[in-house]
């Protein structure tokens, strides 16, 4: 860290009649492929069901909120956090709220595909 420091308060020496070009959408690029990667890791298929699909979403939410709070969207920041602060809160907001009683209860079974059947 010590090595860093004093580094970047080293003055980088451009020769005269050179053109740097700083292209902020590379460092979405690497975000996005990071997060990617990451997310991937998070999802294990058990059985007939898969996990790990809402904390590979929540990943790409923060990484996202991340990245126009670094290129200083500060408004679009704050509604994209109140929104997914929102929906992970009310799982049932985006669906009816029957629909999300019927996802805690056990009795309806999930079919799965042609003869093929799991409960929830």
């Amino acid at each position: 860290m010590i090595v860093s420091i004093t580094f970047a308060h080293r003055p980088w020496p451009i020769p005269e009649g050179v053109n740097v070009n700083i292209d902020p959408a590379r460092i979405a690029y690497g975000v996005m492929t990071g997060i990617g990667f990451l997310g991937a890791g998070t999802i294990i298929k058990q059985g007939a069901g898969v996990r790990g699909l809402t904390t590979a979403a929540a990943m790409w939410c923060v990484a996202a909120v991340g990245m126009a709070a670094g290129f200083g969207m500060y408004t679009l920041t704050a509604i994209a956090t109140v929104m997914i602060v929102g929906r992970a809160m009310d799982p049932g907001l985006l669906r009816g709220r029957d629909s999300q009683d019927a996802l805690s209860d056990d009795r309806h079974p999930t079919t799965l595909g042609p003869g093929v059947s799991a409960r929830r």
